[in-house]
């Protein structure tokens, strides 16, 4: 018997060239995949910080939202508005519900400048629910340290620790300028009266014909982006006048409320037309030189730029080969510098979210047509 063997060299597994070729294969589908998985983790990032961005102007937005619009209060009357007051530290400020890029009397900037390209922002405000239009003195002008007026409105005069929240008076003459007096007693005097003592005295020459009560936490606050955050400080605590602070670490004096501002705009909504209708006719930062000039600005529009925290490799505001130039921030009062006037040079390097909103000032609108104005 003759027996026949099949040859199984044939079938006895792959080659080496087989072998090389299939690894070439996995690793090129490897590579697709990492290709893949990178640009799904970018764009996630700039999702992820996009929507950090898009909660910072949000926050700081509507922080400012509240504050001015509860500005003027306590004060929305044409014999304040615009004048200076002497704050309890010393600082000088006009008194006026919204005051973009304030100066002191000399022209000089009142707040230390922020960021380059953004603006400084003072909005004071009063806290209690009082008279709008002031008390009048009994007696003629005082020249003591007791007012004597016609209410039966109680002023807050607490005993220690908690004095520090009496009431605020503003002491105010005939014209300007103003002066800001604590209450330290109130008693109720014969035939509907008031007596309401203050801590110090005024001088004779700064006799007052009316006082307007500001309740006891009062807010004069002035707002700035300073290394990209944007702060505050209220100059009912803290000098915020002194140029001599290093603004951007003295975090006690200027309070950081958020991070990753890019730019920080204003400008005052002016009624101008013949007839006071409180409606805004321009929009400019044109501030009002007169009392009349304050109680035609009714409302007050913003702009808050925020900077996503990604850092693109590409420079997105400038056209490429394989893509368009993204468009430069801009709001309804034109284009916004996001470059702090050039001296940012990796600012194209960056996504923006602008956030803008317009803001009536209720104080002054329910002022009305001012007579005379």
């Amino acid at each position: 018997m003759h027996r026949t063997f099949t040859s199984r060299a044939k079938i006895t597994g792959f080659s080496l060239v087989e072998i090389l070729v299939g690894l070439l294969i996995g690793l090129i589908g490897i590579i697709v995949m990492m290709q893949v998985f990178s640009v799904s983790e970018e764009r996630k990032r700039s999702t992820t910080a996009g929507s950090d961005a898009q909660n910072a102007a949000f926050i700081a937005l509507d922080g400012l939202q509240r504050a001015i619009m509860q500005s003027g209060g306590g004060f929305a009357q044409t014999r304040l508005l615009g004048c200076d007051i002497t704050l309890p530290g010393g600082a000088t400020v006009p008194l006026a519900p919204v005051v973009i890029n304030p100066v002191a009397s000399d022209g000089t900037p009142l707040i230390p400048a922020g960021d380059n390209g953004t603006i400084t922002l003072l909005i004071a405000y009063g806290s209690g629910n009082y008279q709008p239009d002031g008390y009048t003195l009994n007696n003629g002008p005082t020249t003591g340290n007791v007012y004597n007026v016609t209410t039966s409105d109680n002023f807050v005069a607490l005993s220690a620790p908690n004095d520090t929240l009496n009431d605020w008076l503003i002491h105010a003459p005939d014209g300007c300028p103003l002066l800001l007096r604590q209450v330290s007693a109130s008693a109720n005097a014969a035939n509907n009266q008031t007596n309401v003592t203050v801590r110090s005295a005024p001088a004779a020459a700064e006799n007052a014909t009316a006082i307007f009560n500001l309740g006891g936490r009062p807010g004069f606050l002035a707002y700035a982006v300073r290394g990209g955050r944007l702060t505050v400080c209220n100059l009912m605590e803290q000098d915020c006048t002194n140029s001599n602070v290093n603004v951007l670490t003295n975090t006690t004096i200027w309070r950081p409320l958020v991070s990753d501002i890019a730019s920080f705009q204003a400008q005052y909504g002016h009624d101008t037309t013949a007839t006071q209708d409180g409606v805004p006719d321009t929009f400019n930062q044109a501030t009002p030189a007169n009392s009349c000039g304050w109680a035609r600005m009714p409302t007050v529009r913003l702009a808050i730029v925020s900077r996503n925290v990604q850092f693109e490799k590409d420079e997105l505001y400038t056209a490429a080969v394989d893509r368009p130039a993204l468009e430069t921030p801009k709001w309804i009062g034109g284009n916004l510098d996001v470059s702090e006037n050039g001296t940012r040079g990796d600012w194209q390097h960056y996504r923006y979210r602008v956030f803008e909103t317009q803001v009536p000032i209720r104080n002054i609108a329910w002022m009305g047509a001012v007579s005379g104005c």
